[in-house]
């Protein structure tokens, strides 16, 4: 691994992905986590920061009811960016107070990927935060619409009170193709993931790190269900060859 290139294991991408949902077989879910999501588990972690940044972030990975989700908090002085969410409620209810206890005002939700890992546990951090928009580029938020109901029948039975049950207690973002988002004025590029065009990531040039997308794979069979044929493999292989090798990285969190 070039010395540029740094990450942090908890957030490599969590499991193969087996059946009609892409994300795993629910009877194997049901079968390792009984609770469901019923305890909300977040590693500890510091804030990261640059030198010479006012910005830091701060990661909260979830255990495996929430798929080891890793959502980032990313702070300046007054404002805080949340990019991404999780997949069940007592995480979202974990990391919106989390969110509180920084005193910072949240100016945003992005979501960085259409998996329901990154957004079905948003309904109560928008309930603690009800003035929060919620944006994602259009073609996530497409991605999102056109699979969400299947991802309701096939998760809400397994999640039952920890998780969304019907369409109206998923938060879906708002459509959102600008070239950036600022925090406390400091610029946070949203960079197209090569050959994906359902997933973006976050290039805070300030800190020379990346979030969000799912960019880096750990353990996991090239063919998946999410990429069935030799066609949707090269975007994948690209994509984690950006940003540029020229530029000095911490790539935080997937």
């Amino acid at each position: 691994m070039p010395e540029y290139f740094t990450c942090l294991p908890a957030t490599f991408d969590r499991f193969a992905k087996t059946n009609g949902d892409p994300d795993v077989h629910p009877e194997r879910y049901r079968d390792e986590n009984p609770a469901a999501g019923a305890t909300a588990v977040f590693a500890s972690a510091e804030f990261g920061h640059a030198a010479e940044s006012k910005l830091s972030w701060k990661h909260f990975p979830a255990g495996p009811n929430g798929f080891f989700r890793a959502p980032v908090l990313l702070s300046g002085p007054t404002e805080a960016l949340l990019i991404d969410g999780g997949f069940n409620y007592p995480d979202g209810r974990a990391l919106a107070d989390a969110i509180k206890a920084t005193g910072k005002k949240l100016t945003a939700i992005y979501i960085s990927q259409s998996d329901p890992d990154y957004y079905f546990s948003l309904k109560p951090v928008r309930d603690a935060l009800p003035s929060v928009k919620v944006i994602a580029a259009a073609a996530t938020l497409e991605a999102i619409k056109g699979n969400v109901e299947k991802k309701l029948a096939v998760w809400g039975p397994q999640l039952k009170e920890n998780g969304p049950q019907t369409l109206s207690d998923v938060i879906l973002p708002q459509a959102f193709d600008g070239p950036s988002l600022t925090v406390d004025g400091e610029t946070i590029e949203i960079i197209a993931a090569e050959g994906l065009a359902h997933r973006r990531y976050l290039w805070v040039p300030s800190l020379k790190a990346v979030f969000g997308g799912v960019m880096i794979f750990s353990g996991v069979h090239v063919w998946t269900a999410d990429t069935p044929t030799a066609f949707a493999l090269p975007g994948s292989q690209t994509s984690t060859r950006l940003p540029p090798a020229s530029r000095p990285l911490w790539w935080p969190a997937i």
